[in-house]
């Protein structure tokens, strides 16, 4: 809650905040609410009530997803509950679900990846406690939770796919077990998929001819990549390349542990846990494979690719709890934690990795106002310029924000916030501060 609070709105964020001017049924339904990613339909519907409720401040907006860290943690621990695991290993995977940074980070931002993380979470509960009980229920109740993350964020219709494609691998298990399978009783698992396919087709479709799926990882390798920096909270090259093949080395000894109880045939709860994982983490993988080459889009990296953090946890977790080296998975273990204590080393509490440029946006915006007694006029880089104009629109309209362009004159302009390479040498203006992140605001002389 403090840093919803405290940070300033960062670019993404105000361009969500442009759908409280349209109606719930705009924001579900209209081709001029998907003109970019920045709708995700439950969060811009929560947000739209919560700033009617509260007026429209940064804690405001971005309450519903502070909110549904409460339930992220309750099913996290419901996750671990449900595992078989000895003790300490569940300590480890909730610190991994709760205590990463990057995840956190959506936890604080009015963006609908705090909420689908909350709503993945909750189906992996419900998934996993239909594993132990069988009941029909329980089934339901993951697909539909899965369903309320893709309202959340588009991006995690991949994972309602992925979570399908395990209900239909399950079901083969049932028949090999020579078990009931669930037959007629999976139909309203099967229509919630189709009912929230059907609700996001439309949006989808708008989505992808604006080209707003083209923001991504070109290639395999920088797909890895940007995961790996991301998961570590730092850009550094080496670290982010020995964490990759550290993830490689886990994935492939993963896989061998399934293949061997699917080998043996021995379908306990644990081998079916292991299932799960795997299934997901292969269907998410082949599903961002297909998309790539036959919608000629990109992979889905950097925020979009938050679905595969519980997954890679619970694949980390699962794989020490199961592996016969009880000696070298200990060492194992220890190198994951360090992971999680480095990737703390980057953590700021006014600044986001996604959007770190916008850390000071709201402050300068406040000097601006108290230091002029007329009406402002600031020109911006186009990084800082969806931030500005949301303060000048609902903090003080007397600011006028416009984009800076090196080739005008800018002579109606007194003050310029740019990144330290993008600035002209012009003797007429005056560095007033320099940022962490190579902001500069300069006011005319």
């Amino acid at each position: 809650m403090y840093r919803a609070y405290h940070l300033s709105m960062t670019h993404d964020e105000a361009g969500t905040t442009d759908h409280l001017l349209q109606s719930y049924y705009q924001i579900l339904n209209s081709r001029e609410a998907f003109h970019s990613a920045n709708n995700h339909i439950l969060n811009s519907w929560l947000m739209k009530w919560s700033a009617s409720v509260f007026g429209v401040y940064e804690w405001s907006l971005r309450l519903p997803n502070v909110l549904a860290f409460a339930l992220y943690y309750l099913a996290g621990i419901g996750v671990i509950r449900q595992l078989s695991l000895p003790q300490k290993w569940r300590f480890m995977g909730l610190a991994f679900f709760i205590l990463h940074p990057f995840a956190l980070d959506f936890f604080s931002l009015c963006r609908g990846y705090g909420l689908a993380m909350a709503f993945q979470m909750l189906s992996l509960f419900f998934t996993l406690k239909y594993i132990r009980d069988r009941k029909i229920l329980n089934l339901h109740a993951s697909v539909l939770a899965c369903g309320l993350a893709v309202l959340s964020n588009m991006t995690w219709v991949y994972f309602l796919l992925a979570q399908m494609a395990w209900i239909i691998f399950d079901q083969g298990l049932t028949y090999l077990k020579k078990q009931k399978l669930a037959g007629l009783r999976a139909i309203p698992s099967w229509l919630i998929f189709a009912c929230i396919l059907g609700l996001v087709y439309r949006p989808y479709q708008w989505i992808q001819a604006n080209g707003e799926l083209k923001w991504g990882a070109n290639g395999w390798f920088d797909l890895q990549h940007t995961f790996a920096k991301d998961y570590l909270y730092n850009d550094t090259f080496l670290t982010a390349v020995i964490f990759q093949i550290l993830c490689l080395i886990i994935f492939v000894l993963f896989f061998q542990q399934c293949y061997g109880y699917f080998r043996k045939k021995e379908i306990s709860i644990q081998a079916e846990q292991l299932f799960l994982i795997l299934i997901l983490l292969l269907g998410l993988t082949t599903l961002a494979i297909l998309n790539r080459n036959l919608n000629n889009t990109t992979y889905a990296s950097g925020r979009r690719a938050l679905m595969y953090f519980p997954l890679v946890a619970l694949m980390f977790i699962l794989f020490l709890s199961n592996f016969s080296l009880k000696r070298i998975g200990s060492w194992i273990s220890v190198l994951l934690f360090s992971v999680l204590i480095f990737s703390w080393v980057g953590f700021r509490l006014n600044a986001v990795r996604e959007w770190s440029y916008d850390s000071a946006t709201k402050s300068v915006f406040e000097h601006i106002r108290n230091n002029t007694e007329r009406e402002s006029k600031i020109a911006v880089d186009w990084q800082f310029l969806p931030v500005m104009k949301f303060y000048a629109r609902y903090r003080d309209s007397t600011v006028q924000v416009s984009l800076f362009e090196k080739n005008s004159s800018c002579e109606e302009v007194n003050w310029f916030y740019l990144y330290d390479g993008n600035i002209p040498p012009r003797p007429d203006w005056q560095l007033i501060r320099e940022y962490e992140w190579g902001q500069k605001l300069f006011q005319r002389k």
